[in-house]
């Protein structure tokens, strides 16, 4: 296993909103090049991995940015925008930021939602 140390959060103490909370998806989305934050987030809420109709109005959601030297908390920003438009107006979002020097024009988002509204 890899770590990689984080800029903003970089661990999960303190987030026990996951505790007993109901379903969880789990979804990771990758994007390219300037715009590769916002379409990693797109990607992300779009993968298999996460029932998007269900996970629509999730009240916790967790998601880690991770990118190369190039990620700017300006992109990151525009992912949490598409984030939380597809989440509940109350959702707690938590989320962090990590540099990978590997990862030069890609950017990778790990996104996990759950205490889904029905």
């Amino acid at each position: 296993m890899q770590t990689i140390g984080g800029l903003i959060w970089s661990s999960l103490i303190g987030f026990t909103s996951l505790k007993n909370a109901g379903p969880t998806y789990m979804s990771i989305g990758t994007g390219y090049g300037e715009s590769g934050c916002t379409d990693a987030a797109r990607d992300a809420l779009s993968n298999g991995f996460l029932d998007v109709s269900s996970s629509r109005g999730a009240r916790n959601v967790l998601f880690k940015v991770i990118g190369g030297y190039t990620l700017t908390l300006y992109m990151v920003n525009g992912a949490d925008d598409i984030v939380q438009r597809h989440m509940a107006n109350e959702a707690n979002i938590v989320f962090g930021v990590s540099i990978n020097p590997n990862s030069e024009q890609t950017t990778k988002i790990i996104l996990v939602a759950t205490d889904i509204c029905s």
